[in-house]
């Protein structure tokens, strides 16, 4: 529900994220959990820290997992209608 979540603290952190000193030089891996662990504290305040990022961290999981299930179910017609709307979507 786009109401929990801090839209203008996630560009903040986003916007933010070149002060960094060493930014430069961070490893994919690195890059991808801040920016995850970004969405999860603009999301709500228990993933903040360590251990709110794990519980995020299983909440992306099942969401992911879930996904990829009904993504398995879609027929092939189902797909390119998607892949579609994805296109357009995306060449604006």
């Amino acid at each position: 529900m786009m109401e929990n979540f801090d839209l203008e603290e996630f560009k903040n952190y986003v916007n933010t994220y070149g002060n960094q000193k060493g930014h430069e030089k961070y490893s994919e891996e690195i890059i991808i959990d801040d920016f995850l662990y970004g969405i999860g504290i603009c999301l709500n305040e228990k993933f903040k820290y360590i251990d709110g990022y794990e519980r995020f961290k299983s909440k992306l999981m099942e969401h992911l997992n879930a996904s990829d299930t009904l993504n398995r179910s879609k027929t092939k017609e189902d797909k390119k209608v998607f892949d579609k709307y994805f296109d357009k979507y995306f060449d604006q």
